[in-house]
């Protein structure tokens, strides 16, 4: 373990990634803004002839560092010279084994880190006695959701309050139905009371119906016009049983 000169350390383009990528420009930009010691954890390089570093691991970090006068010093870990297949195949082992952190998983850690957006959509949802999940996979509860895309989305769009009465809605629809609460179902309702349907309109035509067959429904739709997008059909399904159920 050792501390290097920022300037002391290189980059293998030859199986590096490129930094050109809009993800890769947006993490150095973050990386940079928020650098904090803590969220560095320390680089992995090899010694090269010349005396370089050439770096295998956290170039991200580097090119941050790079931007910061004030870093002068990065930790880094080096390993004895290796050549560059040698290098490549660290490279590959530094990405490919590892267990990828999912944006549910990370979604509540920034909760229990007091991010506002994420305190405020699990408030939004615990109002309306919905869960959000921790992990996809397996069968949803009645009261349980991993749609976070779409929870997030009403959220921006339209508020805390919005997005509790859309999940109250489904919840009154379908007490005690298992897997309801899908992102299409909720963006579908959201769409319901924009149109200016009632709450107690929509619950009732959710009753005499379900995600799985609002999902049939909408994949026979785009079967004969291709240029609808399955969500869209699938809102519009909904949209036709709800204005033929009697207010």
């Amino acid at each position: 373990m050792s501390w290097i000169n920022k300037n002391e350390m290189v980059v293998d383009r030859s199986y590096q990634r490129t930094l050109q990528s809009r993800r890769s420009k947006s993490l150095i930009d973050s990386l940079t803004a928020n650098f904090r010691w803590m969220h560095c954890s320390p680089l992995v390089g090899c010694e090269r002839a010349d005396g370089k570093i050439v770096i295998i691991d956290g170039q991200h970090r580097l090119a941050a560092a790079k931007r910061i006068p004030a870093i002068s010093l990065l930790p880094c870990y080096v390993v004895d010279e290796l050549t560059v297949a040698q290098q490549a195949h660290a490279f590959v082992a530094h990405n490919s084994a590892r267990v990828t952190v999912t944006p549910l998983q990370l979604f509540h850690a920034k909760a229990v880190a007091g991010d506002a957006e994420a305190v405020a959509i699990l408030d939004a949802c615990a109002a309306a006695g919905v869960k959000v999940l921790r992990s996809q996979g397996g069968a949803e509860k009645a009261d349980e959701t991993g749609s976070l895309g779409i929870l997030t989305s009403i959220y921006r769009k339209d508020g805390a309050q919005k997005l509790t009465e859309v999940l109250r809605i489904l919840r009154a629809a379908y007490p005690k139905k298992d897997g309801q609460l899908t992102s299409f179902m909720i963006g579908a309702v959201r769409d319901m009371l924009a149109r200016n349907h009632s709450g107690v309109t929509i619950i009732v035509a959710l009753r005499g119906t379900d995600d799985k067959t609002l999902r049939l429904e909408a994949q026979f739709a785009r079967a004969s016009a291709e240029e609808v997008r399955l969500r869209d059909a699938y809102t519009e399904a909904l949209a036709k049983l709800v204005e033929k159920t009697p207010v």
